[in-house]
């Protein structure tokens, strides 16, 4: 019997439409669906909160289902926190989706394998269906699994006891993550800009709760179980997203089919290698990055050909 699943929902019926399709086709054991509230003052969200609430009623399930809507916005702070609280409150285990996050209906056989192997592994935190890195920046490309630092919210698993470690807030952060541990994570790169990041948002009562979720495993030391294939889409890249506005060039555009039986051999050590090129990509810290960001600011057009060129459409 495959896993439960928590979707975090919001105002985007047709992406989530196609979410809610392929999650069927998974079939789950049961299917948990937050969907938070309307923002005060945005009409529009209005009516895209309650068609959200009908496609999810609509579909004909092959499983139980539970929904839980809110009659006022939460946002992506304490919403997904009290969200994610609520799934683990019921369920022992579990996989996590954002409303645009497409995965392959029969990976949730592979994710429910990983969290019952490596429900005791005392150093795993969480588990990772999302790989954006390429093969040939792998250390071991042929193999099914390998261990990262860097925490996935995108089609992700985790046990109800690793959640309720969270670190309630980041106020000594600095005491419990020295500069040289960060370095070892992701680079001198990575800790440079790291630190002032979360300086900046402490000062303003952050970070949100994927940087405490991120903290908590490096406190704790664990490792991010993370598939050598992808098996999921990120649907929702859109200038009306909360935070996805723009399809990053080295995103993933096509997921992989789990069609593997037997049992799967666990990885031996963290990729490093992998890990820093993910943290390059992702917040922009390569030279090559920071050039391309450079000449795009001061020269649009430039930036407009560069992404036509280079960055296909997952849609």
């Amino acid at each position: 019997m495959s896993a439960a699943v928590l979707v975090l929902a919001f105002n985007r019926p047709n992406v989530v439409k196609r979410v809610f399709e392929a999650l069927a086709a998974a079939r789950p054991r049961t299917v948990y669906i937050n969907i938070d509230g309307p923002r005060a003052g945005v009409v529009s969200d209005d009516t895209a909160v309650r068609q959200v609430r009908r496609v999810a009623e609509a579909l004909e399930w092959p499983c139980p289902v539970t929904i839980r809507s809110h009659d006022s916005n939460i946002g992506l702070g304490e919403g997904v926190v009290g969200a994610l609280d609520w799934f683990f409150s019921h369920e022992p285990e579990g996989v996590v989706l954002e409303d645009d996050v497409l995965i392959e209906p029969k990976s949730l056989t592979l994710a429910t394998e990983l969290l019952t192997d490596f429900r005791h592994v005392s150093n795993v935190g969480s588990i990772s269906l999302f790989n954006p890195v390429p093969a040939r920046y792998l250390a071991a490309p042929q193999e099914d699994l390998w261990y990262s630092r860097i925490v996935s919210t995108q089609y992700w698993a985790t046990w109800s006891d690793r959640w309720q470690s969270l670190a309630p807030s980041l106020e000594d952060w600095e005491n419990r993550l020295p500069r040289r541990k960060l370095v070892d994570i992701g680079g001198s790169k990575f800790a440079d800009f790291l630190m002032p990041a979360w300086r900046q948002e402490v000062r303003e009562g952050g970070p949100k709760w994927e940087g405490r979720w991120m903290a908590t495993h490096w406190f704790n030391d664990w490792r991010v179980l993370t598939t050598t294939s992808n098996y999921c889409l990120h649907l929702g890249f859109s200038q009306e997203a909360s935070n996805s506005h723009e399809q990053p060039s080295w995103y993933p555009t096509k997921m992989e089919s789990w069609h593997r039986s037997g049992k799967i051999k666990p990885p031996m050590r963290v990729d490093r290698a992998a890990d820093l090129w993910r943290v390059n990509q992702r917040y922009g810290l390569s030279r090559t990055k920071i050039l391309k960001r450079w000449v795009g600011r001061r020269i649009p057009w430039f930036r407009r050909a560069w992404r036509s060129a280079t960055v296909r459409s997952i849609h």
